[in-house]
């Protein structure tokens, strides 16, 4: 008996069969749409975190400024040789605000630090669930006509999700070393749960070690233009040869070995890291600290090294405990 005449529970077998392969053809669907409300909840919780941390920031500000007010007041009546009993009772009240304001800035900082550890944590998910969103937005993109407007339309709603993931990426950049100290192993974690982990783990060592190789890359730079410097004074001190006018009866220009050339400046890819490399927040420093600067990068590429090993050892034990108690299960 064909499906065409199979019936179950008063249905043709065709249509049932029809119908199992359309959910199918959906699944994929679904999946994106997981996807989309996934990366929506995570926009909006860090939407949330972003609020929640201006809100610490001017409060910080506020509490901040009368601190220092209420320090200088008693700084003022600590250098005066006796106080009478109004100043004496003012400078108690002085110091039980300055111990107030010292518990709430504590409070702040921790606060604060809790937030961007959990802003981390996150921005990490919505890495993850941009993935198959962006996928879906090429396919829309790539399946549009030539030259038409909805082809336009669907390159804008792709090239804004990418945007979005590298201003992730770069934001995170900062957070690498935070974030894998915070995703341990927990007695009541599933492998579900470890697996998730682990792939978190993963994406956090990838945004590092492009972090390290653009530092690697920057200090490769650094030390082909220290050999030019050299080569340039060498030939300065031995032949006297920028000082020396031409055969054409000019002089020869030096600017490059004279510091006209202006400042190192540290590449926009690598601005997260001015502070660890000691330099201005403008991210410059001068040819003449050039060695310095060398040495202090390869420094932080220890550091981060030892970050990236770290992350990596973490990364497999989570992997093999998932294992573990997906077998004890």
């Amino acid at each position: 008996m064909g499906l065409r005449n199979t019936q179950i529970r008063g249905f043709p077998g065709w249509l049932i069969v029809s119908g199992a392969l359309c959910l199918l053809a959906l699944f994929p669907r679904c999946g994106y749409a997981r996807s989309y409300a996934q990366a929506d909840s995570f926009r909006t919780r860090l939407a949330d975190i972003d609020a929640e941390m201006r809100s610490i920031d001017t409060e910080w500000d506020h509490v901040d400024a009368q601190a220092v007010e209420v320090k200088e007041e008693i700084s003022r009546l600590d250098r005066q040789s006796s106080l009478g009993p109004l100043d004496r009772q003012r400078y108690s009240e002085l110091r039980r605000q300055s111990e107030q304001h010292s518990g709430r800035l504590d409070f702040l900082q921790a606060r604060r630090g809790r937030l961007s550890e959990e802003y981390g944590f996150y921005a990490l998910k919505l890495l993850r669930a941009l993935g198959p969103e962006i996928d879906l937005r090429r396919e829309a993109y790539e399946r549009e006509p030539a030259d038409s407007q909805a082809r336009v339309t669907r390159f804008q709603e792709f090239e804004t999700l990418v945007l979005e993931r590298q201003k992730i990426r770069a934001r995170l950049a900062r957070r690498g070393r935070l974030l894998y100290l915070e995703l341990d192993i927990e007695p009541d974690d599933t492998p579900e749960s470890l697996r998730e982990k682990a792939d978190l783990m993963a994406d956090n060592r990838d945004l590092l070690g492009r972090l390290f190789e653009a530092l690697n890359s920057w200090k490769r730079e650094l030390i082909e233009d220290r050999e030019i410097l050299e080569e340039v004074r060498r030939l300065e001190a031995e032949n006297d040869f920028f000082s020396s006018p031409d055969p054409m009866g000019g002089q020869w220009d030096a600017g490059w070995s004279t510091g006209s050339e202006g400042p190192i400046s540290l590449p926009p890819s690598l601005a997260d890291l001015a502070p660890h490399l000691e330099l201005s927040e403008s991210g410059e420093t001068r040819w003449e600290d050039l060695d310095s600067l060398i040495v202090r990068i390869e420094r932080v590429e220890h550091e981060l090294g030892d970050d990236i090993r770290a992350m990596d050892g973490k990364h497999r034990l989570m992997l093999e405990e998932a294992a573990r108690r997906e077998g004890d299960g």
